[in-house]
């Protein structure tokens, strides 16, 4: 014979609800952890690190998953190494374990975590974007254009996701160019800090449609740059510059440029 509903139920374990737990994050002053504070102010967690992140020991009683490290990167179990979103970084030799992504403008060294680490920090950094309109056509003031692309730049507050988006070309009779500023939607950012990627797809979207004539956008950040600095230095050249040339003095070396400006 069958069993009941009521002895079904009887033999079956009730649904597994994790308990919500809440706590505040003591950090050092680069921002890695130290220790997780529960609401009576008790210490559910406790770590200590070297110069370099390496985790040496820990009081973790209740069994807790800490996994941020220094600024921007989070414990990987299966590799042992620090997720930076980008890159990996390895703790046990003070180095990336891939080369930066954006090259030498990076440091001579693109495998280098900042040689203090008490000072420096490398988080993800989207201060300022470069933007890259791929075969964008260019107007060569000889009476035909060339898919040569296209330069701007975005700078982003990293705190509140205002940004601000601008290019340099030749947009009026002024031979010499101009520097234009274009409204682009601002970014959101998430819980840890950076911009989401649902905000940042929407703004290359834009760009693309409403000035790249639909040309692919490649973006390049830059994780040392202020956003204020990027913005003084583009609207210092927009009052003084020399001529717009394309070889030398472009949309693209104003958009690289305004991009680096203010970084170490």
């Amino acid at each position: 014979c069958g069993l009941t509903p009521e002895q079904m139920a009887g033999q079956l374990e009730p649904e597994y609800t994790p308990q919500r737990k809440i706590h505040l994050y003591h950090c050092d002053q680069r921002g890695l952890p130290l220790a997780l504070i529960t609401p009576d102010n008790q210490v559910a967690w406790r770590g200590e690190y070297d110069e370099w992140g390496n985790l040496s020991g820990e009081e973790n009683p209740e069994h807790l998953e800490q996994l941020i490290r220094l600024p921007g990167q989070q414990y990987d179990e299966e590799s042992g190494l620090y997720y930076n979103r980008h890159r990996y970084y390895n703790p046990g030799q003070g180095r990336y374990i891939t080369q930066d992504p954006i090259g030498l403008d990076g440091g001579w060294n693109p495998y280098m975590y900042p040689l203090n680490p008490v000072q420096g920090i490398d988080p993800l950094g989207l201060d300022a974007i470069q933007i890259n309109y791929d075969y964008y056509p260019v107007n060569t003031g000889m009476g035909f254009n060339l898919p040569l692309g296209h330069g701007a730049v975005v700078t982003v507050d990293p705190k509140t996701g205002k940004t601000q988006y601008y290019e340099f070309g030749r947009y009026t009779d002024k031979k010499c160019g101009n520097v234009r500023r274009r409204p682009v939607p601002d970014l959101s950012m998430g819980k840890d800090g950076q911009p989401t990627k649902e905000s940042l797809d929407a703004l290359y979207k834009f760009t693309s449609e409403k000035y790249g004539h639909g040309s692919t956008v490649t973006p390049t950040y830059y994780s040392d740059t202020n956003y204020k600095s990027a913005n003084e230095y583009a609207e210092d050249f927009s009052k003084k510059h020399d001529c717009y040339s394309l070889i030398g003095n472009n949309c693209k070396t104003f958009a690289h440029d305004a991009a680096t400006a203010g970084g170490k």
